[in-house]
């Protein structure tokens, strides 16, 4: 008896993990099917009153064509399935992005997409059993997210039924902090020694050795300092910044991390232990960021 228990404890927890959330399908008739329906049963009670052969066959054929149409579509929503064509999404806070998503299903139908949470609705066309379609998203609080929550709904095959799930994707969407905006302007300045140098507002990937920490702490603006000869090098990112400037600093930090990783360029990461280390690969930067979320704000 124990062994069958037992057997019966690990067949049940099997089943239970295979039915989670995305497997769980819902319906309910439409406005068309519920007067689908009406018509249905008013034939009915034309046939048991009149006993006309005619309006036996059809309200046979419309009950028939009521029930098979919800286990259409029913079957149908439980073979959609739902991807992120990439494993991760990162933005400012308050910024739109977007997450591309990939639908796949058996046969070539038409099916509503509608995203959990958010307003954003897209009614997509699966061709070739599988569509990819992109997503606008808008977030406003800072963390680090691992999954993303949709609810895919479909009409199909005669607009009778409305089946849907929510389904969870795993996708890590990296959002920080907002930090102000940085535009292209240059002014002149000189240091001790009548050496003339150029401050030039800080872009997304210049050297951050060079930020002029007196002017930010006057103009709470960064500017980079420049002189006649300065040749590019590999951005150095300090993680001193971020204790100095608090979530603000965690913000212009991600925002340059963000930008290395949309242009591909490498830099070198300063910790607040003064150790350094080259970061090339994109996943090191999105661990690294990451990371420093988690650390700083979450």
């Amino acid at each position: 008896m124990k062994q069958i228990f037992k057997l019966y404890q690990s067949l049940s927890a099997e089943l239970k993990s295979q039915l989670d959330n995305s497997q769980k399908v819902y319906i309910l008739p439409t406005k068309f099917g519920l007067a689908f329906f009406s018509v249905n049963f008013i034939s009915f009670i034309i046939a048991l009153a009149f006993g006309h052969q005619f309006s036996y066959i059809f309200s046979i054929t419309l009950l028939v064509t009521f029930v098979t149409s919800a286990m259409i579509t029913n079957q149908y929503m439980k073979n959609v399935k739902i991807k992120a064509s990439s494993y991760y999404a990162i933005t400012e806070a308050g910024v739109p992005f977007n997450l591309s998503l990939a639908i796949e299903n058996n046969d070539e139908k038409v099916i509503d997409v509608n995203l959990k949470n958010f307003d954003d609705k897209k009614r997509v066309q699966v061709n070739n059993n599988k569509v990819a379609t992109s997503f606008t998203l808008h977030r406003e609080d800072v963390g680090v997210f691992e999954k993303e929550k949709f609810k895919l709904y479909s009409t199909y095959p005669l607009f009778l039924f409305r089946a849907w799930k929510n389904v969870e994707i795993d996708c890590t969407s990296l959002v920080y902090p907002k930090c102000s905006d940085v535009h292209s302007s240059t002014s002149m300045d000189k240091e001790q020694g009548d050496h003339e140098i150029e401050h030039v507002k800080y872009q997304p990937g210049d050297n951050f050795s060079k930020v002029d920490w007196k002017i930010f702490a006057k103009r709470d603006e960064l500017f980079t300092k420049k002189d006649l000869g300065d040749d590019s090098e590999l951005s150095v990112i300090d993680e001193n910044f971020i204790l100095k400037n608090g979530i603000r600093g965690l913000g212009v930090i991600c925002k340059m991390i963000h930008h290395h990783i949309s242009h591909g360029h490498s830099f070198i990461f300063k910790s607040i232990h003064h150790h350094e280390k080259q970061y090339s690969k994109t996943s090191h930067m999105v661990e690294l960021m990451k990371k420093l979320i988690v650390e700083y704000y979450v």
